[in-house]
């Protein structure tokens, strides 16, 4: 998991302890050996972005024309799992991103601002 927020490093747990609630304790001890959780991919803060993610969505935008990344979720969490892999950081031979949306963020942001805009 990715967090877009700065200093959410504690919503890990949170997280463990709601599907403990909704699932039992079976459920709970498997995510809690099997959820990684990232808190260091929020580029400034909810909503920010870093000249390296900047730069990230315009690379992306170049060559995934047809995938366009929100900017406040999406982005950060595709940036952090890009930059893992290129580190050789990254555990998994494959790995599925589901794209949950989110593009309306967009409007928040001028038409310059955004590399997926077609205008």
């Amino acid at each position: 998991m990715f967090s877009a927020l700065k200093g959410a490093s504690d919503q890990r747990n949170e997280i463990i302890e709601q599907a403990h609630k909704v699932a039992g304790d079976d459920f709970k001890d498997n995510l809690n050996n099997r959820l990684f959780f990232h808190s260091d991919c929020h580029e400034g803060g909810y909503a920010k972005h870093s000249s390296a993610l900047l730069a990230f969505l315009k690379s992306f935008a170049t060559t995934n024309p047809a995938m366009p990344l929100d900017p406040v979720y999406t982005s950060k969490s595709m940036f952090a799992v890009l930059s893992l892999m290129e580190q050789g950081a990254w555990p998994y031979r494959r790995t599925l991103f589901i794209h949950t949306g989110g593009l309306q963020g967009w409007r928040g942001y001028s038409d310059a601002s955004n590399p997926f805009s077609l205008t």
